[in-house]
């Protein structure tokens, strides 16, 4: 998505998807989460988009997402001061799939 028309509705509509191609928030669910799953079931049968959908599904039966909009001259500072202090855990707990090690 060209920069211009980037919003966090744009961004969760793209990790809805499930396509794992490009979005590197679906390749962290794939790999955390249907994976493992897969393999403990021991029950996967290849075929073309399978596993987009398996991420597809476990993303829409399991995450959910929240966001607040900044339209300010320096949104960007704001956002990303706030999107480090939530990788650090600073409210409580830290983000499984993206936070500071």
């Amino acid at each position: 998505t060209p920069l211009l028309k980037r919003n966090p509705r744009s961004r969760i509509k793209q990790h809805q998807s499930g396509r794992r191609s490009g979005d590197q928030f679906c390749v962290y669910v794939h790999d955390y989460f249907v994976v493992p799953k897969l393999i403990s079931e021991g029950s996967y049968k290849p075929s073309r988009g399978y596993l987009d959908e398996l991420t597809k599904d476990y993303i829409q039966r399991n995450l959910s997402y929240r966001f607040c909009g900044f339209d300010t001259d320096n949104s960007i500072e704001i956002v990303r001061n706030l999107e480090n202090k939530i990788k650090t855990g600073v409210f409580g707990y830290k983000p499984l799939l993206n936070g500071e090690e």
